[in-house]
């Protein structure tokens, strides 16, 4: 979308939620986010935050996926 053209993190969420966990890990193994913490999308080549600055509803839900994942 024009608001944010980037990878959104909740994108993966999805993506670790829906059995491509190893697809969805390795992105996020590339991803800095905030500084480590979940924003609203990532630059696609370096990883950083484009949009959405601590996003905390993304963080939550980031990681609840990553623990379903896990399990």
């Amino acid at each position: 979308c024009r608001h944010a053209p980037h990878p959104w993190v909740l994108s993966i969420c999805n993506s670790l939620l829906c059995g491509h966990a190893d697809t969805a890990l390795a992105h996020l193994a590339r991803t800095r986010m905030d500084n480590g913490l979940a924003c609203e999308s990532v630059n696609e080549d370096t990883g950083e935050c484009e949009t959405g600055a601590a996003f905390a509803t993304c963080a939550g839900f980031l990681a609840y996926a990553l623990w379903s994942a896990a399990r």
